[in-house]
């Protein structure tokens, strides 16, 4: 399962020629957080292409590959960068292992050049949630500072949890740094 995952990965980052890139990497004391941002393929416009993993101490590793659409939002206030789409998630751990196709999407807001607060929310209920889940919630919120034109450095918190038969597992639930390199 993990080479067909993999597999559609290095197909959906090869078959994406964009020029608004990114790589985040995060970390705290228990995971290991890494996300490839395709933001504009040339073959649609505005639409987004990402793929990441969450490695967790003692554990295999979530992975998700996700598809969105995106675009700013200028006000009076600051500039909203706003994502909507949908990820794919799979991870097992001590026999059970679940995939779940989540709704959701991010925003950046920008009071003034440099600083943001950004956060994204995916779910996905039951119906959308296969093998040993019956559904899967990401949420995390961050607040960034451009430090160069093309790196960003990060606080944020990160709250997964998986919905199993008779209880609720978090896969993640804790602050971490981090930093975005655009390319």
């Amino acid at each position: 399962m993990k080479r067909s995952i993999l597999t559609v990965l290095a197909l959906l980052l090869a078959s994406t020629s964009s020029w608004g890139r990114s790589i985040e990497l995060d970390m705290h004391n228990k995971a290991l957080g890494f996300n490839y941002i395709n933001s504009d393929s040339i073959l649609i416009k505005g639409m987004g292409v990402e793929a990441g993993f969450l490695m967790i101490e003692s554990a295999k590793p979530l992975i998700h590959l996700g598809l969105s659409v995106a675009g700013k939002n200028l006000s009076e206030q600051g500039t909203f960068d706003i994502a909507l789409g949908g990820r794919f998630y799979n991870y097992g751990e001590s026999g059970s292992s679940f995939n779940a196709i989540a709704l959701g999407g991010k925003v950046r807001f920008s009071p003034m050049p440099r600083v943001g607060l950004s956060g994204h929310l995916y779910f996905a209920p039951d119906i959308t949630a296969f093998g040993d889940s019956n559904g899967l919630t990401d949420f995390m919120v961050r607040a960034d500072y451009q430090v160069i034109p093309q790196a960003f450095a990060y606080i944020g918190h990160r709250h997964i949890q998986v919905k199993l038969p008779g209880a609720s597992v978090n896969i993640d639930n804790d602050f971490h740094i981090g930093f975005k390199l655009l390319f």
